[in-house]
């Protein structure tokens, strides 16, 4: 965590047992650098996990968390293989999760 406490190291075990993500918080939205916790937001949304996570359940209990914390904090998720990363970034679109 940096000192301002805008930048922020969280564990997001799945794809591999060690695995982090990072969130960087603005004044009114916290961008999810996602790494590998899916592939893309879709798989996300759809709460599957990816094809090399060595444990499901764990993978999906931090797809699980990212949920429940999209839902207090608007959230730019940006998995790191998603092609559409890059524009959900420029336009700061917020995760919409499923009814």
């Amino acid at each position: 965590m940096t000192h301002a406490g805008d930048v922020v190291v969280v564990p997001t075990p799945g794809h591999t047992p060690g695995h982090v993500s990072v969130l960087v918080k603005s004044e009114d939205v916290t961008y999810f650098l996602a790494g590998d916790t899916s592939y893309t937001e879709r798989l996300f949304l759809d709460q599957r996990p990816d094809g090399v996570s060595p444990k499901v359940e764990v993978t999906l209990g931090t797809l699980e968390q990212i949920c429940r914390f999209a839902t207090i904090q608007p959230l730019v998720y940006l998995p790191t293989h998603d092609p559409e990363s890059v524009e959900r970034l420029q336009e700061r679109r917020i995760v919409t999760l499923p009814s």
